[in-house]
């Protein structure tokens, strides 16, 4: 039975006010759309209706187009149709140009239209059916309407309902890794998809619908055997291994039912990514539409479209591009970090991320070599959530010569050679965080016992802890603002300090101990783990052997510098004079590394052994190798 002789199958009872029909009898699925009838259900019903509902939407529970027909007047009428019981409104469900282009029911004064569910549905249009020649035939406003028409009509609005379905969807991108296990086949072969993180994912799972559409994918960087030129810097990419339809939800924030098919081969999707173990997208960007057509639509990716995107234009020096679209950016995560080079466990950052979070104010301390520079700058970004240079990270340098002055405010001259009022970067970074309180602004201080802490920061040393970052405990700083007059200032909650400190430096006291209870500590430790060989090695192209002689030389003479009474771990040699800024692939490894030992490691053991010249040559002599 076609679409339209079920139609007019429908009327028969309908026109007869008959409630009792043979529903087996009717088409269950049109044009991808389930489909439903409903005579009353064992009572009369006053309307009778001919649905069509997308994945997720139900008589009681979604929004649809439907056939109504008001048998006692003898009109069918083809609407944008909602439940009664969803707690949606109609305005929010279907869009303007159908509210200001169409009637409601209620307009059309039919016998129980105002008491009727959907009063308040638009209509589309509308057909007075007649038997000629024991034939059902459709007529409005006395023309006759063919079965063409009517189809045509009903196809546009179906179309018009498919689209609203796909941009109200949410598309979820999803990681596989439990207890890292991959367990890909175990929720393809069982229909479901979970995660095991307590707390982290629970509100976004509850609020995965029916119908919405999943994918499994795995993120990572890479900067070689890619299909564009990177000029030897990562991109990110995405594995899209699976994808498929929720089919339920319990509503636990643990687990989905899901209908899967598998991806294979695997599709690769580049720069825009997501690290992280759930990521919704919802059409409306075109970064989100390429990714949501590339993934469920098997489209393929326009690279050169990003690539000609202003952030990626300038990551690749593609073009000499100064100013960035912040609005488009690559998201940044923890998981970014440790692509990018950080030989750290995940558990370990989010630890720093939660303390960073709570205290507001972070130190990494740890020896010469451990990446604290770079990783502050990561943990920045993956706070904001941006991969890209904003306004919103800034980075100051403390050295002893750095006043109170200088970062907070004080007088300076000016280009007429005469004394004013000055905002210093720390001020200007109150301002800005003030002025957004929806984002996070993070300011980095490298080597911050080089100077005074407590002296520079001043009064603020007061303002910068994380109970007092509120209008309430404003206070009046030493200088006027700019105008003179003395204004109680206050620092927002969404300004993070995150610092850098170096505790082999013998020139420099210790912070003092109002200023580092102001602060949570990490230490950094020289990691020369597998972690470290593998990014050497792949993506660097180190010699296997030469890393695992870095490997076990390093690890013993930090093991003596630990043990070193004169010495001790803060002594020790990082892991970042060991990583190759660029590929190594036109070098021999073993030169590069004797390059390092003789022009960065020996200076360096010189200062630690500086009354013991022949322990610095002996440990030169383990290192170097023929």
């Amino acid at each position: 039975m076609d679409i339209t002789d079920a139609i007019k199958e429908f009327l028969v009872p309908g026109q007869k006010n008959n409630n009792e029909d043979n529903y087996h009898k009717y088409p269950k699925e049109y044009d991808g759309l389930e489909v439903r009838v409903s005579f009353g259900n064992g009572n009369k019903a006053k309307v009778k209706w001919f649905g069509f509902f997308g994945e997720g939407h139900t008589p009681q529970n979604g929004y649809y187009p439907t056939f109504l027909f008001y048998g006692d007047e003898n009109k069918l009428m083809l609407v944008y149709g909602i439940s009664s019981t969803e707690k949606l409104h109609i305005e929010d469900v279907w869009d303007e140009n159908i509210r200001r282009s169409k009637k409601q029911i209620k307009d059309y004064k039919l016998q129980h239209s105002k008491k009727n569910d959907y009063s308040k549905s638009y209509v589309h249009n509308y057909y007075e059916p007649k038997k000629v020649n024991g034939e059902y035939v459709f007529y409005r406003d006395n023309k006759l309407i063919s079965d063409e028409q009517l189809l045509s009509e009903l196809n546009e609005v179906i179309s018009y309902y498919k689209k609203c379905l796909e941009s109200k969807r949410a598309h979820w991108f999803v990681g596989a890794f439990i207890n890292n296990e991959d367990q890909l086949e175990n929720f393809i072969e069982n229909g479901f998809w979970m995660h095991d993180n307590e707390n982290k994912f629970v509100e976004k799972v509850i609020s995965m619908k029916k119908g919405d559409l999943i994918a499994i994918k795995a993120a990572h960087t890479q900067k070689n055997d890619l299909p564009f030129e990177t000029y030897d810097k990562f991109a990110s990419v995405m594995a899209i291994k699976a994808i498929g339809i929720i089919k339920d939800n319990p509503g636990d924030g643990k687990k989905v039912i899901v209908s899967w098919t598998k991806v294979n081969p695997i599709r690769k999707w580049y720069l825009y990514t997501f690290q992280e173990t759930v990521w919704e997208v919802r059409r409306g960007k075109w970064m989100n539409n390429e990714l949501i057509d590339f993934t469920f639509n098997n489209k393929e990716q326009d690279i050169e479209r990003f690539l000609n995107n202003p952030y990626w234009k300038s990551k690749y020096l593609l073009e000499d591009t100064k100013t960035i679209d912040i609005k488009e950016y690559e998201p940044y995560q923890l998981e970014n970090i440790i692509d990018e080079g950080a030989f750290i466990e995940l558990e370990k950052l989010e630890k720093i991320m939660r303390r960073l979070k709570e205290k507001k104010n972070l130190i990494l301390q740890g020896p010469p070599g451990t990446g604290k520079t770079w990783l502050a700058k990561r943990i920045g970004k993956a706070l904001i959530g941006k991969d890209v240079d904003v306004p919103q990270i800034r980075s100051v340098q403390f050295h002893p010569n750095l006043s109170y002055e200088d970062f907070v405010r004080g007088w300076r001259p000016g280009s007429d050679e005469k004394l004013s009022l000055k905002e210093g970067t720390f001020m200007e970074m109150v301002s800005d965080a003030k002025n957004n309180p929806e984002e996070k602004y993070v300011l980095i201080i490298e080597e911050i016992n080089r100077g005074n802490p407590a002296q520079i920061f001043g009064e603020l040393l007061t303002l910068i802890e994380s109970s007092k970052r509120n209008k309430k405990d404003s206070i009046q700083l030493c200088y006027p603002d700019s105008e003179g007059k003395y204004v109680e200032v206050f620092v927002p909650d969404n300004l993070y300090i995150l610092g850098t400190m170096n505790l082999a430096d013998r020139s420099l006291a210790l912070v003092d101990m109002a200023f580092r209870r102001r602060f949570a500590f990490f230490d950094l430790e020289p990691t020369l783990n597998s972690a470290w060989k593998k990014y050497v090695v792949n993506e660097m192209n180190m010699d296997r052997s030469i890393a695992e002689n870095i490997q076990l030389s390093i690890g013993n003479l930090n093991n003596e510098i630990s043990n070193d009474s004169r010495l001790g771990k803060q002594f020790q040699i990082g892991h970042s004079f060991f990583t190759p800024t660029e590929s190594i692939k036109n070098k021999d490894s073993k030169s590069w590394f004797n390059e390092v030992v003789e022009s960065e490691i020996k200076p360096l053991l010189e200062e630690h052994w500086f009354d013991a010249p022949e322990e610095v040559e002996k440990s030169i002599k383990k290192l170097i190798t023929d």
